[in-house]
């Protein structure tokens, strides 16, 4: 990558940081939902350093969508429960996982 691709995408990285810090994660109220969404989203805005710019943007589009669309909590607990009560094939057999932080947010990006 040049030098100036690079920069241009560090211009965008701080765009979006800034475009995050102005936005009230709390009235949109994610944690009725999921107390997951809240600790991902919280732990990107308020530490963007440790991640990347595409993760930055996935929130970003995130708000964008809550502002446009429904959220349905209703919804978003049925998905979370149906996927944690799947069996997935491991190496002791079949096991349920519980969706991680990055997991649950990304899962429900619309």
């Amino acid at each position: 990558m040049n030098k100036e691709n690079r920069d241009e995408l560090i211009a965008l990285k701080q765009s979006v940081i800034s475009d995050l810090h102005n936005i009230d994660v709390d009235s949109y109220k994610l944690d009725r939902a999921d107390e997951r969404l809240n600790v991902y989203i919280k732990g990107c805005i308020n530490n963007p350093d440790a991640h990347n710019l595409y993760e930055l943007l996935a929130v970003h589009r995130f708000f964008i969508f809550l502002d446009k669309y429904e959220f349905r909590i209703k919804e978003v607990k049925k998905f979370v429960t149906f996927y944690e009560r799947l069996k997935f094939s491991g190496t002791k057999g079949k096991t349920r996982y519980k969706l991680t932080r990055y997991r649950c947010s990304s899962s429900l990006t619309f």
